[in-house]
């Protein structure tokens, strides 16, 4: 799809993080490669107010940290319409590790009004999608994504050569540490010592429980998506396991790892709930199982047994994926949203004469101010996690400056 003149899309991330880079930097970054927008990338920490009054719309992803709302203020006053990508319900958040800084006030109202603001909300989960329409002026439900361009083409992949009882069962997720997997540990447990062919590997977290068993193997997180996903798919596992627990906020959550698994012609058994009943037929694309132990550690043992059942749902898993993922298709939706919202721009008060390319010193002062706030957060976050925990959020920022600037440099070529 070609548009009269090309949009030009200010895409601006909270941070780098799977949801963000998948489900947006990268579909975007794909419609600029083609030609179709004009995309300029980057981080809430160091967007300038030039960079939005050069925008048609301004894309915006997952949360708002409160510090960075005058992006709305400013978008407001340039007449720039706000497309929103949300993935997870952030209003609704549990007592977990690592997501206590989602429940502020002040990141909630935040949220709140950036849903308010939005001319068009996207989001992937039907039960988000519920959730959201009494918030939002308009919210659609979109299927995610697939690189398709890191994956093995069909046929060219590892061989499915695992009998009837052997098989390489596989849960992985980027959560670190990670509240889910738990569950699976006395399942697994019970199929490790009822099928000895099975092998089973943990990627990402460690879980207790399953820690120095000979036929448990744990594979370090891998931050880069790109390198995960292409690493993952020619792993040659048979089984994969996607556990949910039916709350609320897990229920708001995309069904990102049938995309993977079926992609990776992986047989998935998932968790018996709404999110994945939307995109797995039991017996046909998955196997969907209660949550009690008894009925995962059975659907995982049924898939061990049945080298046939295994291989069919692998075959008609990656099918079904290939047609409902394709990357055209995802593209296509990404160019009528901006379209949409593009067309929705207000007058631009007098502020918007500013225009121009981004300012680098801008950028600076950006990075400036967040290393600020960062060090004034270092006593907090070393009372809860310790030096650990000050030098993963220290890696993980740096990490992300880094892909930003590759982004931009690719971008500009």
């Amino acid at each position: 799809m070609s548009l009269a003149r090309r949009r030009r899309v200010l895409a601006i991330l909270p941070g780098i993080f799977p949801s963000t880079v998948v489900n947006v930097a990268k579909p975007l970054m794909q419609l600029h490669a083609a030609g179709a927008i004009e995309l300029d990338l980057t981080l809430q920490f160091v967007v300038g107010r030039r960079q939005l009054a050069r925008a048609d719309l301004v894309v915006m992803t997952h949360t708002i940290d409160p510090a960075c709302a005058g992006v709305l203020d400013d978008a407001r006053a340039l007449g720039k319409p706000i497309l929103y990508d949300i993935d997870e319900n952030l209003l609704e958040v549990p007592d977990e590790p690592g997501l206590a800084f989602h429940k502020e006030p002040a990141r909630q109202a935040a949220v709140r009004r950036l849903l308010r603001q939005a001319a068009l909300v996207r989001t992937y989960s039907p039960v988000l999608h519920r959730y959201l329409e009494p918030l939002a002026s308009k919210v659609v439900r979109v299927d995610g994504p697939v690189d398709w361009q890191l994956l093995p083409a069909i046929g060219a992949g590892p061989a499915a050569a695992s009998s009837a009882g052997r098989a390489h069962v596989v849960y992985a997720t980027s959560r670190v540490p990670d509240s889910i997997g738990p569950m699976l540990v006395e399942p697994l447990q019970r199929v490790l010592e009822r099928h000895a062919g099975a092998e089973v590997t943990i990627w990402g977290p460690r879980l207790p429980g399953l820690d120095g068993h000979p036929r448990v193997s744990h594979r370090d997180l891998v931050r880069d998506y790109d390198q995960y996903l292409a690493q993952f798919a020619r792993a040659g596992f048979d089984v994969g396991l996607a556990p949910m627990p039916d709350s609320l906020f897990h229920q708001c959550k995309t069904a990102t790892k049938f995309r993977e698994y079926a992609a990776c012609r992986i047989a998935g058994v998932y968790a018996d709930t709404e999110m994945y009943r939307d995109c797995v037929v039991d017996g046909a694309t998955g196997l969907l199982s209660g949550p009690s132990t008894g009925a995962w550690a059975a659907a995982i043992g049924r898939l061990i047994e049945d080298a046939a059942l295994r291989r069919g749902i692998q075959d008609r898993a990656e099918r079904y994926a290939r047609e409902r993922f394709s990357a055209g298709g995802v593209g296509f939706g990404w160019l009528q949203q901006i379209e949409e919202v593009a067309s929705q721009a207000a007058a631009p008060g007098a502020a918007a004469a500013r225009g121009g390319a981004p300012g680098s010193f801008a950028r600076v002062g950006g990075i400036v101010r967040t290393g600020a706030r960062s060090v004034s957060r270092v006593p907090g976050v070393l009372r809860r996690g310790g030096v650990r925990a000050v030098w993963m959020r220290t890696r993980a920022q740096a990490a992300a400056y880094r892909q930003l600037m590759e982004w931009e440099l690719k971008l500009r070529k």
